[in-house]
């Protein structure tokens, strides 16, 4: 059913355009509980920017919006058109003081006239649409809830709850023109009507007084005007998804047809975070609460429904969302060792994505979840290519070793650090040899990166303690200490004795190691090296 509205002037004004009762017929039912309920703000529906930014959309965006608001919307039997195929020859109106002129025109489109009032009154567009939808159902109606009675009262101008609806004010244009003007009236005379800004006031939850009212700070002259329109604001059940007989919904309907259809009316974006934001709506959704200041470094932030939005002097405003929003979370936020994000997320090979901060990168992929990457490791990684090297995405985060040491493990094989001999990837049959024998613990760091090319296909790696050699034919061996020095005075795998084909083996006091076409033996009694060929 449709509720009727009281309207209270301000006593010094005489004569007060006042409004049809505008509680809409209930479009949230009970047991239903909308989004818009968690974000109502009964003391800012809609920020003041918003309410009067009349440069929002163009005539020709209006009609989009109209035809996608209705695209099966066929006229009444009677031949009611749509709203989105509406014409009317508009009157001139002279500039006033709360209305630029505005030149009629034969037959001109709703889209049109909601936008050309909008300009000549300082009123949103989209402020003007949702007031149809609320007071009339105008944007969507179609058949037989299309009647002269919704396009003569459209937006509820003229219409006091104590008598007939005013004629004078009748007709799609006038309902328009005059509600944009009342708004402007309410702005320029703000202590005059009921509502005020920067006021704790008391505001009914219904036309029945025995509803009663809440107590309500309103912080801004767009809300005041809202409640010297539609003088409630929901009650507890309402916004609880249980609406009951003391519900109106009104200023609840205004909210909610506004975040439905153009975002949170009353979370203002604003400077950088708006720009991020607007172009990456899509992935961000609406903002969920205002913007926050006083974070480290001068930063601000604002959260919204699938991410946020930093900004700081240093680094501009960068969205942070999804696993890598969730990792940096947990490393701190901005006070911890990453700092801000300093890029946009970057999408990369099999559905990895990468982000930058201030202190190193966060990298998520389906194989390792996110993972950041730091100094020297990342450093090395680069040279192997990033995620499409042979190393690719990072599996695990940096772990700290002896020595100031430090590994990280990708996909392909770990990246180890050590102060001594920076950082370097190991990889395949070297690194499980290497690791079988106690990791950095036995034959100790790598001293260089694996270099490939050798004869015969090899590969090889040196660490504190010896070398790791593969091939094809003899896999892979360690040769070390004594034996490592001569065989390598001696040609490497290039001299006479060739690779070496087995591992160093002890028999008392003597170590020797074969080779393709020898034998290399060490006696640890006096340091001696012998060599014996094949």
């Amino acid at each position: 059913m449709t509720l009727a509205r009281s309207r209270r002037g301000a006593a010094a004004l005489t004569f007060v355009f006042v409004l049809l009762a505008a509680l809409v017929t209930p479009l949230v039912t009970a047991g239903q509980t909308p989004a818009q309920a968690a974000t109502f703000r009964a003391g800012m529906i809609i920020t003041d920017a918003e309410f009067n930014n009349s440069g929002s959309m163009t005539a020709s965006q209006v009609q989009t919006f109209l035809n996608q608001r209705a695209p099966s919307c066929v006229p009444s039997g009677t031949g009611v058109p749509c709203l989105k195929d509406f014409r009317q020859t508009t009157p001139n109106r002279a500039a006033t003081a709360r209305c630029a002129a505005y030149t009629g025109a034969a037959n001109e489109t709703a889209a049109t006239i909601i936008k050309k009032v909008g300009t000549a009154c300082g009123i949103n567009p989209k402020v003007l649409l949702v007031l149809l939808q609320k007071e009339q159902s105008l944007v969507t109606a179609s058949g037989t809830a299309l009647t002269p009675r919704k396009y003569q009262i459209a937006t509820g101008f003229g219409c006091p709850d104590t008598a007939a609806c005013d004629d004078a004010y009748y007709g799609f244009f006038n309902q328009v023109y005059n509600a944009s003007s009342q708004f402007k009236r309410y702005a320029q005379n703000p202590y005059g009507y009921a509502h005020v800004a920067g006021r704790t006031q008391s505001i009914r939850l219904h036309p029945n007084a025995a509803c009663g009212s809440v107590t309500v700070r309103i912080e801004n002259q767009a809300t005041a005007s809202l409640y010297n329109y539609t003088p409630y604001t929901p009650n507890s059940a309402l916004l609880a998804g249980s609406p009951d007989g003391c519900s109106s919904y009104g200023n609840f309907n205004f909210a909610k047809f506004y975040d439905d259809w153009f975002g949170r009316p009353n979370f203002p974006v604003i400077g950088a975070i708006a720009t991020v934001w607007q172009a990456n709506m899509n992935l961000l959704g609406q903002p969920t609460a205002v913007e926050k200041s006083g974070l480290t470094q001068g930063g601000v932030m604002q959260p919204f429904e699938k991410g946020n939005v930093y900004w700081s002097p240093a680094t501009s405003a960068q969205m942070v969302r999804g696993g890598v929003g969730t990792y940096w979370g947990g490393q701190g936020w901005e006070r911890g060792r990453l700092g801000y994000p300093v890029s946009p997320e970057k999408s990369l090979a099999r559905g990895g994505v990468v982000q930058s901060f201030q202190g190193g990168h966060v990298y998520w992929s389906p194989a390792g979840g996110p993972q950041t990457v730091l100094g020297a490791i990342v450093s090395r990684w680069a040279s192997t290519g990033w995620e499409n090297g042979v190393l690719g995405y990072p599996v695990s985060s940096e772990r700290a070793l002896r020595d100031g040491g430090a590994v990280q493990s990708f996909e392909g094989g770990p990246i180890y650090y050590s102060p001594a001999y920076g950082a370097h990837a190991i990889r395949g049959a070297i690194y499980q040899w290497w690791a079988v024998r106690g990791w950095e613990n036995g034959m100790g760091y790598p001293t260089v990166s694996e270099r490939g090319g050798l004869r015969a296909g090899g590969t090889v790696q040196s660490f504190e303690r010896g070398a790791i050699y593969w091939t094809p034919m003899y896999g892979t061996k360690a040769v070390n200490g004594a034996i490592l020095t001569w065989w390598g005075h001696n040609g490497w795998e290039n001299g006479r004795l060739g690779y070496p084909v087995t591992d160093e083996i002890t028999s008392g006091a003597l170590v020797y190691q074969s080779f393709e076409r020898g034998r290399i033996t060490f006696d640890t009694r006096n340091g001696a090296v012998s060599v014996s060929y094949s």
